[in-house]
């Protein structure tokens, strides 16, 4: 075999591993879109779906870099903690407000499936939600829905979910700030 042939081959098992579960949004995220934006009125469509698979995230935690002095989190350790993540991003064709948006619609419908809602916010022209789903005792994944006048954003993480809030506790404690 000719090195020519070695390199293609080489190269194309590089990439078909790197991109192993990345890119295209699986069918259970798709599944998890066409519920929430069923909950919504029909005028979200779908702009980007894409997804960052096991092989990109620990490329991404092996690269990462922080200045000690400006930042002390182990940002490479927490990014190992996530296997995967989805992102759908959905335009609206017409300016509607979510008056009418039924809040536990969404949570019932996600409900069937395991996930619990952690978080709802609803304002006149934002919606957003966070869900957690639970396997064994163990965090998961994480779904959060932000729905605006204009757009949707739909993320799902998937991974060890428990260790990364605990890498981040560790790193920064739980400086949260509070309104007064």
């Amino acid at each position: 075999m000719n090195k020519s042939r070695i390199k293609v081959i080489f190269l194309t098992s590089f990439l078909l591993l790197f991109l192993a579960g990345c890119i295209n949004v699986n069918r259970n995220f798709k599944e998890i879109s066409k519920n929430v934006l069923s909950n919504f009125d029909d005028s979200f469509k779908k702009e980007t779906e894409f997804a960052i698979g096991p092989t990109a995230m620990h490329l991404v935690s092996s690269f990462v870099q922080f200045d000690s002095e400006s930042n002390d989190m182990d940002m490479g350790l927490m990014f190992r903690q996530v296997d995967r993540i989805q992102i759908g991003v959905y335009k609206r064709n017409k300016t509607a407000s979510f008056a009418n948006y039924e809040k536990n619609k969404l949570s019932d419908n996600l409900g069937k499936d395991n996930w619990t809602r952690l978080v709802i916010s609803k304002e006149p022209e934002k919606v957003s939600e966070v869900f957690v789903k639970e396997e064994e005792m163990r965090l998961t994944k994480m779904l959060v829905v932000n729905a605006e006048i204009d757009q949707m954003i739909i993320v799902e993480l998937s991974g060890d979910l428990d260790e990364l809030i605990a890498v981040a506790i560790a790193n920064n404690g739980l400086n949260i700030a509070v309104k007064k």
